[in-house]
């Protein structure tokens, strides 16, 4: 059985504006599916703390050099390409955002770009 994660997957607007879009997705815990949502060969792993908790942010490890488009996801935060926004597990592994990690995501998108809700990575 697949692993049905929860995470939100940071991307550019499709017309390749500069408005940044993150939306939910159900994803299945997979370096393959990783490295497909993010569109990289080799992703890096980026802790970002916020208020109550720690979540996980993994990026491609070569955007930079790929020419990829920046993308602001929080003051602290810069990126090159999409980013994928999960938690960790008690074993290192990928897992839902918490409830609380959600809200708060919710309210950096808010004031940084806006965050939709889909129920499959490919929509």
């Amino acid at each position: 059985m697949k692993n049905q994660i929860l995470a939100v997957l940071v991307t550019l607007e499709p017309d390749k504006s500069s408005r940044v879009i993150a939306r939910e997705i159900v994803f299945d815990g997979t370096l393959a599916e990783m490295y497909r949502l993010i569109d990289c060969d080799t992703v890096e792993h980026i802790p970002l703390k916020l208020s109550n908790e720690t979540v996980d942010v993994f990026v491609d490890e070569w955007g930079r050099f790929a020419n990829k488009p920046l993308m602001v996801i929080t003051r602290r935060l810069m990126v090159f390409g999409n980013a994928l926004i999960t938690q960790t597990g008690a074993e290192g592994e990928c897992v839902s955002l918490s409830d609380s990690a959600r809200r708060e995501i919710s309210y950096l998108a808010d004031e940084y770009h806006e965050i939709t809700e889909s129920k499959e990575a490919g929509e």
